[in-house]
């Protein structure tokens, strides 16, 4: 991208005029860049300020499916997790009970993870 920037300076060359009709929608122009696609390198700080942007991204995006995941409705939600009964203090108790268990269980899990920074990482 600076290659490109660099050379259009050097040139100085400017796209045409916009017409009046593009003109009425508000249309400018600010800054035209383009890369030549024969560029085959970039520097070691764009890729790295691409990767950093992507992994944000995908941390941002997983992290509002777990509160969708952990927000929905735990006492319709019907499935047998006995493997996990001591963990969840559910032995033993009745199906409804069970599902009122997980549902507070969800609701400290929100509060603490709605507290806590996109970074954080939890480990069991």
């Amino acid at each position: 991208m600076q290659a490109a920037t660099t050379s259009a300076r050097k040139e100085k060359t400017k796209p045409d005029e916009l017409d009046d009709d593009i003109k009425g929608h508000g249309i400018v122009l600010d800054l035209v860049a383009s890369i030549d696609p024969k560029i085959w390198k970039f520097s070691s700080r764009f890729v790295h300020a691409s990767a950093g942007f992507y992994n944000i991204n995908i941390k941002a995006k997983a992290w509002i499916d777990d509160r969708k995941w952990l927000e929905q409705d735990w006492r319709k939600v019907s499935s047998d997790v006995s493997l996990f009964a001591e963990e969840t203090n559910t032995s033993g108790i009745s199906g409804t009970a069970i599902c009122d268990r997980h549902q507070v269980l969800a609701n400290e899990i929100i509060a603490k993870f709605s507290s806590c920074r996109l970074r954080t990482e939890f480990l069991t």
